[in-house]
């Protein structure tokens, strides 16, 4: 008569033998997900001294500083957006950027702006938003 293994040790077994199949298609290339004529993204990298920083302060319709507004910027020269939360004196820095045209993205409370801004290389940019938290979207 055939013993039964308990059905934790076939599930371990299975799932041994799943990530060997996976790891063998990966080792293949069965998994390239890039489609043929696309090559893969990389940010490229940007002479000594061509960066900018991009830094504002955040105030209320009153012109009190806001702390803790949360900044999203986005450019087709970066990979991926960047973010980050006004300090005390609703003040933001992002530094160390590429040259190009930036969407600067104020969210606190309902409030939520937009800016677009260009960013010239080597500069230091300043953008101040005014946002009312009680208010929705709206854009400058």
């Amino acid at each position: 008569m055939a013993t039964k293994r308990p059905v934790q040790s076939r599930r371990g077994s299975l799932a041994a033998a799943v990530i060997g199949l996976v790891a063998v298609a990966c080792a293949s290339g069965t998994f390239d997900t890039r489609a043929p004529d696309h090559p893969p993204i990389r940010s490229q990298p940007q002479p000594e001294g061509s960066l900018a920083t991009l830094q504002g302060v955040v105030r209320d319709s009153g012109g009190r500083k806001l702390a803790g507004a949360l900044i999203v910027i986005q450019c087709a020269c970066l990979v991926g957006a960047r973010e980050m939360h006004t300090n005390p004196d609703g003040i933001f820095r992002f530094s160390s950027l590429p040259p190009g045209t930036y969407t600067i993205q104020a969210l606190i409370g309902l409030a939520d702006i937009t800016r677009i801004v260009p960013v010239a290389a080597d500069s230091k940019v300043r953008s101040d938003l005014r946002v009312e938290p009680e208010r929705a979207y709206y854009r400058t």
